[in-house]
């Protein structure tokens, strides 16, 4: 194995969960990566890239040739953990602790009532909430 797949092996093996980052790459394109030690190195942070998404990474032999490009990239912007797009649906639990099922006027339910919602459905902090018409 070469020695730049061994160092993206050993940066993500008992890595502390922060030095798994999702940054933006000078190309523009973001990346989940592991960052490179740095030691006591001043200057840009750069971390090695991860193969396809991040759970199939994740789950395959953290020494298995092919892991990273082997090549590090300068990162330069941190992103946030989770992406900000929508996820393709919103999975709720619903009457899910006793003061919430007496609230409603029910029994507390034998098994758990999950819904789903549409990531449409989900309004910000502050933001208008529109009725279409059809519900009024």
């Amino acid at each position: 194995m070469s020695s730049s797949l061994t160092r993206v092996a050993q940066a993500l093996r008992g890595a502390a969960p922060g030095n798994l980052v999702r940054f933006l790459a000078p190309d523009g394109v973001a990346r989940w990566g592991a960052l490179e030690p740095c030691g006591s190195t001043l200057g840009p942070r750069r971390a090695f890239p991860l193969e396809g998404d991040l759970l199939s990474s994740l789950s395959v032999d953290l020494m298995a040739p092919g892991l990273g490009s082997g090549t590090a990239l300068e990162v330069a912007e941190l992103l946030p953990p989770l992406p900000v797009y929508p996820p393709p649906a919103i999975v709720c639990l619903g009457l899910n602790y006793k003061a919430h099922a007496a609230e409603a006027g029910h029994e507390i339910p034998r098994f758990p009532v999950i819904f789903y919602k549409s990531p449409a459905s989900v309004a910000g902090p502050g933001a208008s909430v529109e009725i279409p018409a059809c519900a009024r």
